[in-house]
């Protein structure tokens, strides 16, 4: 997705990244989403790649977690 498109985002942002990734780098990875989202929540798995196995707790755990709504 484009950085461009992602800046205009408004809703909450997850994204979970894998320190091992092999496909992409982690670190610029985590750079770029915080440019381009800076209220995104990034969580970097020290021991998981590209692949991202089970994650269902901890998405369920952001979504269940309370957000000020808009204004």
């Amino acid at each position: 997705m484009e950085d461009s498109v992602l800046r205009r985002l408004t809703m909450p942002v997850l994204a979970v990244v894998g320190q091992r990734d092999r496909v992409f780098s982690s670190a610029q990875t985590r750079r770029r989403r915080a440019r381009a989202v800076p209220h995104a929540t990034v969580i970097a798995l020290p021991e998981a790649g590209h692949p991202l196995p089970r994650q269902a707790e901890a998405v369920g755990e952001f979504l269940r977690a309370p957000r000020e709504t808009p204004t």
